[in-house]
């Protein structure tokens, strides 16, 4: 390359040709790991600083019971999201049965925690297409997925901080206002699937979808909100059900403000991606919301607490999952 080639390259600011283009790649990835790295060390430094006196405070045989009771909740309540994720990908007409789509749906779940934050849609494809199912169902399943458990996030996030902080008569507008957000985006289906279509001339798997009627939001893309708001507010109880624990008597929160603080967590540690099934991001939310109910350390630990519950959910998902997938017939000895 000639030396004016380089200027030119350096005043319009575009990539030279002999520079990779991974290296971008590379280094938001660096500080994605550094990043989610700074939060979880400073969601240790209460703990470190003030771990005897939590120890001493709480009962450990307690707060491990809660915690594997909690695991098996949690894997009990993946079965919503599986429930969810199975309904979307029949919308296009090529739904699995019930028992594959949970198969592969749950032995994907453990693929998040691997960097990149995305590799259990990754894993979901391959499974997915071994399961008979589409790449264009695949991929629209998915993305119609996070849209209903973000929704499904936000409305719990409005409807518990409105009840927490208006005053007692205003409740109304916090429930007409979730209702409305949800509405909206049911009713939008139109919108996401006009959105999906113009990825067709770019991503071939958009290619010759199926245009759905205006009446089907509610009948197909309205009972995944449900699952995905009953799997929320099921976590959030696993969360208030180890705050009760870890916190003192007298200092108990409401069980609606617990709640609606997963959420907010969830989303922060889904879209920082890159970060393996948003370690680090989420405990840090977790422990800033908490703080404003308990000690820093108590917040801490009780984050940490649910980084493991959710852990050991996923594990006993994805074991639940592998024990469904369907097994090579045993042939038996030649003749």
């Amino acid at each position: 390359m000639t030396q004016s080639a380089i200027d030119t390259d350096e005043v319009s600011g575009t990539v030279p040709e002999g520079e990779p283009e991974g290296d971008r790649t590379r280094y938001v990835r660096t500080f994605v790991l550094l990043f989610s790295s700074a939060c979880l060390i400073w969601v240790l430094r209460p703990l470190i600083a003030n771990g005897r006196e939590l120890a001493a405070s709480v009962e450990g045989g307690h707060l491990l019971g809660r915690t594997a009771a909690g695991a098996l909740a949690y894997a009990a309540l993946s079965v919503l999201n599986a429930l969810a994720w199975w309904w979307l990908a029949g919308l296009y007409g090529c739904r699995p049965t019930l028992r594959r789509g949970y198969e592969v749906f749950a032995r994907s779940q453990v693929a998040k925690y691997l960097p990149g934050n995305i590799f259990h849609y990754v894993s979901r494809q391959l499974l997915g297409r071994r399961a008979g199912l589409s790449h264009t169902a695949l991929v629209a399943s998915s993305i119609l997925e996070m849209a209903s458990m973000l929704t499904a996030a936000a409305a719990l996030i409005l409807l518990a901080s409105g009840t927490t902080y208006l005053p007692d008569h205003d409740h109304h507008l916090v429930w007409l206002a979730s209702t409305g957000g949800i509405l909206v985006l049911v009713f939008g289906w139109r919108v996401m699937d006009t959105g999906l279509r113009r990825f067709g001339p770019t991503a071939p798997w958009f290619q010759g979808l199926p245009r759905l009627r205006f009446g089907d939001a509610a009948r197909l893309f309205g009972p995944t909100l449900v699952f995905h708001i009953s799997f929320a507010v099921g976590v959030g109880g696993i969360l208030w059900a180890l705050v009760s624990v870890i916190a003192p008597e007298t200092a108990q929160p409401s069980f609606l403000r617990v709640v609606g603080i997963f959420p907010l967590a969830w989303m922060a540690g889904t879209v920082t991606l890159g970060a393996p099934a948003g370690v680090g991001v989420r405990e840090a939310v977790l422990t800033w919301q908490l703080g404003t109910l308990l000690t820093p350390a108590q917040a801490a630990a009780t984050a940490l607490a649910l980084r493991l519950v959710t852990l050991s959910g996923d594990l006993l998902t994805a074991l639940a999952g592998w024990l469904q997938a369907p097994r090579p017939p045993v042939s038996g000895p030649a003749s």
